[in-house]
């Protein structure tokens, strides 16, 4: 399946779809221009137990993949949990860092819901942890997500985790935590 496909059938509402839509642009977008038609050369490992999560798609075409998760019983249109992890072939990257590319995601989502409220938790250029959320946005359900940039040796990464409403204290700390921790593994040649 081709990756903005993907997107458009699996994003979780406007705010997310937009957000995932800029990466795929980009990505796309220098794609048609170098032709690059390889895999990411790393993938991560969050240790998500697969009797809490499943995974509801998995696509990877031309330097770009994207992996999404709920729980068991939802989709990836009906959820309260989500969890999406999109990585990016360095000759698809135009950012010089993991900065540069939250700039831009913070502005895409503040142009779509002007009230949403992100928040930098940890910073560096190649590495920033981040939340926002979104309360009374016109046609997008409450949401809150934390999330990590890092701008690998081969690639952008940006690793997230949303609920619908507002996470509580326990469930915030435990992602944070998570994402933080994250794994980053060189995936076998294909």
């Amino acid at each position: 399946m081709y990756p903005m496909r993907a997107f458009a059938r699996t994003a979780p509402g406007r705010v997310v779809l937009a957000l995932l839509a800029m990466l795929a642009l980009l990505a796309l977008a220098a794609c048609a221009a170098i032709g690059v038609g390889r895999s990411p050369p790393e993938h991560v490992d969050l240790d998500l137990d697969p009797a809490r999560w499943t995974r509801v798609l998995h696509a990877s075409d031309n330097g770009m993949s994207v992996t999404e998760y709920v729980p068991p019983g939802e989709t990836a249109e009906e959820w309260t949990r989500f969890v999406s992890i999109t990585i990016l072939n360095d000759t698809l990257v135009r950012y010089s860092g993991a900065r540069a590319a939250m700039t831009e995601c913070r502005a895409l989502l503040q142009a779509t819901c002007p009230g949403a409220v992100w928040t930098v938790l940890r910073d560096s250029d190649r590495d920033l942890l981040y939340e926002w959320t979104v309360a009374g946005c016109e046609g997008e359900p409450d949401q809150h997500e934390v999330g990590r940039l890092i701008k690998g040796g081969h690639t952008l990464i940006r690793i997230t985790f949303s609920v619908k409403g507002r996470m509580d204290a326990a469930t915030r700390t435990e992602w944070l935590r998570r994402i933080a921790r994250a794994r980053f593994v060189d995936a076998p040649e294909q």
